[in-house]
């Protein structure tokens, strides 16, 4: 029920004419019968005169049962409260009275419009208990979300003074709500930002929602980068206010700094490295690449991003720059310039994977490696001249014995001398030692047609074990085998193969003139085929160690030192490395690497290192 309706049925209580009193109080009784708000009216004398259908629902009580009544008899829980001050109030000083009342004995909350009338006081209420009860729970709400919000909240007044402040305020700041209450928050600003943030407080005081970054003096004057958001305040139409959320980003701010100097350094280093870096996708495209590229290649940048990284590679090298199988690699490939030409370059590659371990990206530095590349030729065409000076004197020395022998008997059956069966034995021996040692610098020196197959490494050792079985059991030799369950692929010239670990046995045979053993085992290492052959015989002395290979240097009493010079020369060819690991009377392993088939990686020369006790 509306004030005008309200006031429309005071004007007719108080047009009663005296005469016709009667006729008019029904009428208003009629009228007000079909109003949905409650309402009951009282005389001077605080009895009841009229009482509606609705108040008889929301106070329990039946019309005939009051009127005449006293309200303070029937309600005496009402006495003293602020209902009876209020009603005397209105009766009092003949206005109109609003107020809102919880009423004990029906646990409900009341909103109440008394109005003075000639007849005495109209009574209009209303019961707002679900409308307190949301309140009260929109209030806890808030209370809650102002307290325990992880980022500090609080209230200012028009002025700028502190209104409240919740206690991740006090936390981050340092002030408690007693200190805030007493200041500005001209106190907490920083000077450099002060003339800003009261553009912004104006602003929002204004109606403007605000957000902005500020540094914030904490009490203990620690600086504090905080991100602000102001709203007004706004209670019956009307800004009274602003609300602040701080939140602390100091950390994201550094962080945010670091990232750009981060970025800032690895412009600098990739616009200025003399080497290329790149990075591809997991399928090969290129999604990044320095200027180095044009000084290097001749392309601009954009000449080459986004498309696939082989299309520059040199055919014979793309499967061996592609093969992805480990997180980190050094490569050695062919890249074509600009002008057609191929450049030889040092690809040092490093794989991204994402949290799932799936390939996100590569990375790869790309060095230029020409003039090493042609050192090293340069180096090996040396090496190769010295070699060749070496073999000659071998030759000559090698050779020259074994004829002085035969030309000496020669010269005693010339004179005269007695032919003696001895005498031929040893020139036989002598010849037949001329003829090896030629046969195996043929080997060396002779370039032949090889025919590569793949083969199973397994299989070859078997059939080398087989042929040298006879030999090692009488010179009461076990040769051992642990052979790897799996077939393991090599691409190689089969008779080469087998002429190598024949030759690796065979010495390893003779480096126990007492018996012993030899095992060979072979194990896949990533996209290798590992082979070793030991033995328990005497060992190789440190001294001598670096000398192994080099023809003609031998420690045995017969022997040429070309066996594992042509045991070097085909491991070389199959792209393989050596390792030679010894210690004196405990025995030799030689280790030896091929690429395995499929994910063959080329190598280059072999290698040889050596090991422990060298």
């Amino acid at each position: 029920m509306g004030n005008k309706e309200v006031k429309l049925l005071m004007n007719a209580l108080n047009s009663f004419i005296e005469g016709e009193k009667e006729s008019i109080s029904k009428v208003s009784h009629t009228f007000m019968d079909q109003l949905s708000d409650a309402l009951f009216v009282l005389d001077h004398n605080w009895r009841f005169t009229y009482f509606n259908a609705e108040a008889e629902k929301l106070l329990l009580r039946k019309q005939e049962d009051i009127i005449g009544k006293m309200v303070w008899d029937e309600f005496p829980e009402a006495f003293r409260t602020t209902f009876y001050y209020e009603y005397n109030k209105a009766m009092r000083e003949n206005k109109q009275v609003h107020f809102q009342e919880f009423y004990l004995p029906l646990r409900a909350w009341f909103e109440v419009r008394a109005y003075p009338t000639e007849e005495g006081l109209l009574v209009h209420f209303h019961d707002i208990t679900q409308e307190k009860r949301e309140l009260d729970e929109s209030r806890q709400h808030y209370k809650s979300l102002f307290d325990h919000n992880p980022d500090a909240i609080y209230s200012l007044d028009l002025s700028g003074k502190y209104l409240s402040v919740n206690r991740s305020f006090e936390e981050l700041f340092g002030y408690s709500l007693d200190n805030a209450l007493k200041i500005n928050y001209h106190t907490l600003i920083a000077k450099e930002d002060l003339e800003r943030t009261n553009g912004h407080f104006q602003k929002a005081a204004t109606g403007e929602v605000q957000n902005y970054n500020v540094t914030i003096i904490s009490k203990s004057g620690r600086r504090i980068i905080a991100n602000i958001t102001n709203v007004p305040i706004v209670v019956n139409g009307e800004i009274v206010g602003v609300y602040g959320i701080a939140k602390d980003i100091t950390g994201r701010v550094q962080e945010q700094e670091e990232l750009c100097k981060s970025k800032e350094i690895h412009t600098l280093i990739s616009e200025n490295s003399q080497d290329i870096i790149s990075i591809c996708s997991p399928d090969g495209i290129v999604t990044y690449i320095t200027p180095a590229v044009q000084n290097l290649l001749g392309y601009k940048p954009e000449e080459i991003l986004y498309k696939h990284i082989s299309y520059y590679y040199h055919p014979d090298d793309i499967a061996k720059l592609l093969n992805f199988t480990k997180d980190t690699s050094v490569t050695r490939g062919r890249i074509r310039h600009k002008d057609g030409n191929y450049i030889w370059f040092e690809i040092n590659s490093k794989i991204i994977r994402d949290k799932n371990g799936d390939i996100e990206k590569i990375l790869a530095v790309v060095r230029d490696i020409s003039e090493r590349i042609q050192a090293e030729t340069l180096m090996r065409k040396s090496e190769k001249l010295s070699l060749a000076g070496q073999l000659a004197a071998g030759v000559a020395h090698e050779i020259r014995n074994p004829l002085t022998a035969v030309k000496g008997f020669l010269q005693i059956l010339q004179s005269g001398g007695e032919l003696r069966k001895e005498y031929l034995d040893v020139m036989y021996s002598e010849i037949t030692r001329i003829e090896e040692i030629i046969h195996e610098l043929l080997f060396l020196a002779q370039p032949t047609k090889l025919i590569f197959a793949e083969q199973n490494i397994n299989n070859l050792l078997n059939h080398v074990v087989t042929l040298m079985g006879t030999e090692a059991i009488k010179e009461n030799i076990r040769i051992e085998t642990d052979l790897h369950c799996n077939p393991l692929i090599i691409n190689c010239e089969e008779n080469q193969i087998k002429q190598l670990f024949i030759n690796l046995v065979k010495n390893s045979i003779e480096a126990m003139p007492r018996g012993g053993e030899v095992l060979i085992k072979t194990e896949p290492v990533a996209d290798e085929v590992m082979i070793t052959v030991s033995d328990t015989g005497y060992g190789i002395p440190p001294e001598t160690l670096s000398k192994i290979g080099q023809p003609f240097y031998t420690t045995k009493e017969k022997g040429t030192g070309l066996g594992l010079a042509v045991s070097f020369n085909i491991i070389d060819t199959h792209r393989g490395k050596l390792t030679i690991n010894s210690k004196p009377h405990q025995g030799t392993t030689f280790t030896i690497t091929f690429p395995r088939v499929p994910g063959t990686t080329r190598g280059h020369l072999a290698e040889l290192s050596f090991g422990d006790g060298q």
